[in-house]
This record gives C-alpha cells, sequence and structure tokens, in this order.
C-alpha cells in the first residue's frame, strides 16, 4: 500500500517511540514494517510510462527513489507526489537499484 509522507513520519515515529504506537493503536512491529516500507509514489520517464517506486529520502533539491527503471544519468523524470504538483527532475546518480534525482534547490519545501 502506498503511504503518504504524513502516514510514513508517523510510522516512524511509532516504530521508534512506544508510546506514539500505543497512541494510535498501532503495534510498534508493525509500524517498523510500514516505515521500512517509505513513501511511494510514482515517476514518469521518456517513455511516458508511470511507474510505481519507493521514496527513500526526501531534501529540498533532491529526492532518492528506490525502483525497477531503466534509467540514465542526466535522463528527465517527472516525479507525481498524491495532493502535490508534479516535479520535473534529472537523473544525477545511480547506484544498487537506488536513483538519486534533482529537483532544483527549493523545490521541495520541508517544514
Amino acid at each position: 500500500m502506498p503511504w503518504t509522507e504524513k502516514q510514513h513520519r508517523l510510522f516512524m515515529a511509532a516504530a521508534h517511540n512506544p508510546a506514539i504506537a500505543a497512541a494510535h493503536h498501532i503495534p510498534q512491529q508493525k509500524a517498523r514494517q510500514m516505515a521500512s516500507e517509505g513513501i511511494k509514489d510514482s515517476v514518469t520517464h521518456e517513455t511516458r510510462k508511470k511507474t510505481l517506486v519507493k521514496v527513500v529520502n526526501v531534501s529540498g533539491s533532491g529526492v532518492m527513489i528506490e525502483g525497477n527503471l531503466d534509467l540514465r544519468i542526466g535522463e528527465k523524470v517527472a516525479l507525481d507526489f498524491e495532493g502535490f504538483d508534479r516535479l520535473q527532475a534529472v537523473v544525477r546518480w545511480l547506484k544498487k537499484g537506488r536513483i538519486g534525482l534533482d529537483v532544483g534547490e527549493g523545490a521541495i519545501e520541508l517544514g
């Protein structure tokens, strides 16, 4: 099941804090499992094929994803996060099934 960023933050907190897990009626082991699945959203690349990926990390200027994609450094992709405008990104690195995407400085507001 795809988790939103808000849900993922809750699962991460519940996985590390028994009081939060209890307050939200989530067994801590289940919270750990759900937190490890990460945020899931889709990436569209040049083939126009939309693919569901796991979002591993987000910063103000980039996103690390994990997925079975045949991308090349420098290739342009679109990121679709539920509830947000589409982001254009450029593949900056590839390593062991993970992909680093540059969305531009300040494109993602973390708050």
